[in-house]
């Protein structure tokens, strides 16, 4: 109590403790309710569109985040969103982005590949891998992610312009 006056926060009432408890039992079957809702497998019975709307919302609130340039917070929503979507090879991508910005190397790495897993014809995430690879001096792997990119969209500019440039660094021959 004392702790909570000097702090300035809230003293909860015992029916404020009553309330909470009632929203937070274990139901004696290693399920634990929250609000009414049964987490362990709530998400099989919830409807697609409801998912979807969930993973737009957190999509969106990580995309904000990346506008204020709060990566931490960014990653923590596209992370939730994958909660909801887990095989959007975009969610993937953009995660893996975030990590970069933070030099979590391996786990962009790891989140692009997880894009690619999806998508394998999703080029942003194929960019962002050739990079990763180039950036660890995996030369070969690195090229051959920009000359699957540019299978996919021979006009693709950025990927023949980074193919050219991993090259250049190589001493490779043109």
């Amino acid at each position: 109590i004392q702790a909570c006056a000097t702090t300035g926060q809230r003293d909860y009432k015992s029916s404020d403790k009553q309330d909470f408890l009632a929203k937070n039992v274990h139901t004696g079957n290693g399920r634990k309710k929250s609000d009414g809702i049964e987490t362990r497998g709530a998400l099989r019975g919830a409807k697609r569109d409801d998912l979807q709307s969930t993973s737009e919302y957190h999509f969106t609130m990580a995309q904000a985040y990346v506008v204020d340039g709060d990566t931490d917070r960014a990653i923590e929503e596209y992370n939730l969103a994958l909660i909801y979507d887990p095989k959007s090879a975009l969610i993937y991508a953009r995660i893996s982005a975030e990590y970069v910005k933070k030099g979590m190397l391996s786990a962009a790495m790891d989140a692009a590949k997880n894009a690619l897993q999806y998508d394998p014809n999703y080029i942003d995430a194929r960019i962002i891998l050739a990079g990763l690879y180039s950036a660890t001096r995996e030369t070969l792997e690195a090229l051959k992610q920009y000359d699957a990119v540019m299978k996919i969209d021979p006009v693709n500019v950025e990927a023949a312009i980074y193919k050219v440039q991993v090259l250049i660094e190589t001493g490779a021959s043109l």
